[in-house]
């Protein structure tokens, strides 16, 4: 709601102002929209990817929880750490790369 409102105010500042047509300023809002929705369509896993980590990053409530119980006495495996490449470098077999020039 507060975006709404911000972009009612800013466009009649736009056009009080002067610095565009009114139909500029009407077809920002479909013209953007359009924009978004051809992206996501184009761009449909890399959306989604940012859509989870998106979810991961707010808070849950308190009766809330994301993992998994685990019983009492089970040993869970540590995962995988993430390694950056760098382009044309080749990876170790142990999978660290081989710090070459």
């Amino acid at each position: 709601m507060f975006y709404l409102a911000l972009t009612a105010l800013f466009g009649a500042v736009v056009l009080l102002g002067h610095y565009h047509y009114s139909i500029d300023v009407l077809a920002a809002l479909f013209i953007t929209h359009g924009v978004f929705q051809m992206s996501c369509w184009l761009f449909g896993r890399d959306y989604a990817l940012f859509r989870s980590s998106e979810s991961q990053a707010v808070p849950r409530t308190k009766g809330t929880s994301r993992k998994t119980p685990v019983p009492a006495g089970a040993v869970r495996r540590a995962t995988k750490p993430f390694v950056l490449h760098i382009v044309g470098e080749d990876p170790a077999p142990g999978g660290q790369p081989t710090g070459g020039s």
